[in-house]
């Protein structure tokens, strides 16, 4: 399974990944991954946070050093 471009539903490959742990964070983990699309070449960035007072997950467009948040319907989906 793998992650789909909400631009062009191309493939999503990683490019980077890391993770900090909840007691390097006060409990609070995080990890952040970025993607590129095999298909059109745009970059995506996803935050996960885990805290007591619930999770939540962002995802970005990012454009140079600009990162633009995307709304939830346009988050990419899970394809297989």
């Amino acid at each position: 399974m793998h992650r789909q471009c909400p631009g062009c539903s191309g493939k999503l490959e990683v490019v980077t990944s890391e993770e900090e742990a909840g007691r390097e964070r006060a409990g609070n983990a995080r990890s952040r991954t970025f993607y590129a699309c095999a298909g059109c070449g745009k970059r995506y960035q996803h935050t996960y946070r885990e805290s007591f007072s619930g999770d939540t997950q962002a995802w970005w467009r990012v454009d140079g050093d600009t990162f633009t948040p995307l709304p939830e319907s346009e988050y990419p989906k899970w394809a297989e």
